[in-house]
């Protein structure tokens, strides 16, 4: 009948309607993460390079010779800058995990570097603290490896402060071990260890972090 096919036509025309509305929102949708995301790289930009910049001249100045206040004073900047440097990265990649555009950024990075300062970071930390630090690497990890060097370090300076932060006497561990390497891929276990209040065992389980 003329009425049922009235009908019909109405509904097609709604569902039209309803999918023009949808479409919309979405593009909408696009547009407002895409400017969340410039915002943010420029936001990174613009805090992380002036901040790089006095952690790179304080690690200058306290390679200078000093008497032992000065010494002291640079120390302290170059710790609250590097802190201040992770906080800061911290936040950021939270507001683009929110954003929806948090990305891993894979480039060919040396290792063994990046945990030498780590453990001249920690190192620190602990002794102010008056506990011990220990760190060892496997030697079957190559020099060079490819990946998101500064998602590795977030990860690892995170785990660590919570070691020592929770680490009253004993020592803070720190283990670098090679446990598969196939097809040009290496997989790597990072084991923190500390002698501090510790998680009730029915808490704990492992976790795994893949980055590529």
């Amino acid at each position: 009948s003329s009425i049922a096919f009235g009908y019909i036509i109405y509904k097609v025309n709604e569902q039209n309607r309803l999918i023009d509305k949808l479409n919309e929102s979405e593009n909408k949708a696009l547009k407002l993460a895409k400017i969340k995301e410039n915002f943010l790289a420029n936001m990174s930009h613009e805090i992380r390079t002036p901040l790089n910049a006095i952690i790179g001249f304080t690690q200058l100045l306290k390679s200078k010779d000093q008497d032992k206040e000065a010494h002291n004073y640079t120390d302290s900047i170059l710790k609250s800058g590097e802190q201040l440097l992770y906080i800061v990265n911290d936040i950021l990649d939270l507001s683009k995990l929110e954003a929806g555009v948090l990305r891993i950024v894979e480039a060919p990075f040396n290792f063994p570097k990046l945990l030498s300062h780590l453990e001249e970071v920690y190192q620190s930390k602990t002794s102010e603290k008056g506990i011990d630090f220990e760190m060892k690497l496997d030697q079957d990890i190559p020099a060079i490896l490819y990946s998101d060097e500064m998602r590795i370090s977030q990860v690892l300076n995170n785990l660590l402060t919570n070691a020592v932060k929770f680490t009253g006497k004993g020592k803070v561990s720190f283990f670098a071990n090679s446990v598969d390497k196939r097809d040009g891929e290496i997989t790597i276990r990072f084991v923190i260890e500390d002698t501090g209040i510790g998680i009730p065992e029915a808490m704990c389980r492992p976790i795994s972090v893949a980055i590529p």
